[in-house]
């Protein structure tokens, strides 16, 4: 006789954009970018979260730009070329951006955009 222990339904997976960010400031395409966040006097991290909603594996290259009072401007860039981005899958990461010579001013006075996406 042979005996089957049902075995417990595993958690959800997260689901793509319910990462602890709050809520995306801005978006292009599949890449959504949330508030900036301070990082000592002159660095800012921008939380970015890709999901593929493309029929393939693809490669992305992103541009994000903060800008801010007293014409404060400060932008950087990352790729997946490691591996891609699976079909959907989602792929948290994070820009760190600052001006030379400037302290980043408070994150509230922030309007943060993506300024590009390119796929491949």
């Amino acid at each position: 006789m042979i005996r089957r222990t049902p075995t417990p339904t595993p958690p959800p997976a997260t689901p793509a954009g319910t990462e602890e960010f709050g809520p995306a400031v801005a978006q292009q395409g599949d890449v959504k970018a949330f508030a900036a966040v301070r990082d000592g006097e002159r660095k800012l991290r921008i939380p970015v979260v890709i999901t593929n909603m493309q029929s393939r594996r693809t490669f992305y290259e992103v541009t994000v730009r903060v800008t801010g009072p007293d014409a404060y401007e400060a932008s950087g860039s990352f790729t997946t070329d490691t591996v891609g981005v699976y079909v959907g899958a989602s792929w948290p990461t994070e820009v760190t951006v600052e001006m030379t010579g400037r302290e980043a001013p408070e994150p509230k006075l922030l309007t943060v955009e993506i300024a590009d996406v390119k796929q491949r």
